[in-house]
């Protein structure tokens, strides 16, 4: 066995105390969530029995707006937060928010790596929200995704006709899984749930662009922000994860012809989102390089401070 290391570049693209990490990768699939038994305050966890690993979580559904501008109709969803006490509970010094990506990934997507971001953030407990339509939160089609249904939470192929039906019949409703809502959400969550503290919000692909949005319309207090995996710009042909973006949406526009102009003004309405990129990196730095991210993040979290490269070990077979 021989070993190597591979440098990454990671470029500092915020005051402080905002910090980014990004980059170009493509992350696969991951397990989903549990489900809270609670409502609005934390207590242990009802899947703890079933996955041992989790024993030390709490859990909690909070209840907020289905459609935060218009609170006062009453209407609303649960959504499922789940929260891991710091690793060095003597030294604690506040929390940090991990919002997954996706869109559609639940928080339980980053329990692979729950041991990087502990090693990380050894003295902030982590605590691990999901977007409504993810995991134990709200879904689109409770009935359907529920964890009773035939499929648990996927849909079985007799539950698409109802699922669809059902989104078909409530517009209002659907309208509603928005990134500008879940941006709502995580910020009633940061505000009504933070504990004493620094409170830190960490964001991974699809993260980044929600914890932006959040910042745009519904600013949370913040003592830090961690962005892994921006988006880089579209018009950059050499970054095909994003290049690819440009191209459905070109073919689209074309295919809908007046109707995607339309909904083009729609979405101007919401602002624009501006994202840079970080040269030789990984779109997930914690998964794919835990030992730079530690680095990095330690960095960040001892003196506000990102170092401009860090090294990943990696060991390979000679053959």
């Amino acid at each position: 066995m021989t070993s190597s290391s591979q440098r990454t570049r990671v470029r500092r693209l915020a005051a402080m105390p905002l910090a980014v990490i990004a980059a170009a990768l493509v992350l696969g699939c991951l397990p989903t969530e549990g489900v809270a038994g609670v409502t609005d305050r934390f207590a242990p966890c009802e899947d703890v029995a079933h996955f041992p690993e989790l024993g030390d979580s709490t859990c909690t559904a909070a209840s907020v707006p289905l459609w935060h501008e218009a609170a006062a109709d009453g209407a609303s969803i649960d959504l499922f937060v789940r929260r891991f006490p710091a690793a060095e509970p003597a030294n604690r010094r506040g929390e940090i928010w991990l919002v997954a990506g996706g869109p559609g990934e639940p928080g339980a997507s980053l329990h692979p790596v729950l041991p990087t971001f502990r090693a990380a953030f050894p003295h902030h407990d982590l605590v691990l929200p999901d977007h409504r339509g993810t995991g134990g939160s709200e879904r689109l089609c409770p009935e359907q995704e529920s964890v009773e249904s035939a499929a648990g939470v996927a849909l079985a192929g007799e539950e698409w006709g109802p699922c669809i039906g059902g989104l078909h019949s409530d517009p209002d409703r659907v309208a509603a899984f928005s990134i500008t809502q879940a941006a709502h959400d995580l910020s009633t969550l940061l505000e009504r749930h933070r504990s004493d503290g620094e409170v830190l919000l960490y964001g991974v692909s699809y993260g980044t662009q929600l914890a932006l949005r959040m910042l745009q319309v519904a600013p949370a207090a913040l003592d830090g922000l961690i962005l892994d995996g921006l988006v880089p710009p579209e018009n950059a042909p050499q970054w095909d994860l994003s290049r690819r973006t440009a191209v459905v949406d070109e073919v689209g526009r074309a295919f809908l012809g007046e109707a995607a102009q339309a909904h083009a003004g729609i979405l101007s309405g919401a602002g624009k989102l501006t994202f840079s990129t970080v040269q030789d990196g990984a779109h997930f730095l914690a998964y794919a390089a835990p030992a730079c991210f530690i680095e990095v993040a330690s960095a960040f979290v001892a003196d506000a401070h990102v170092p401009e490269d860090c090294t990943e070990p990696h060991a390979s077979s000679e053959r």
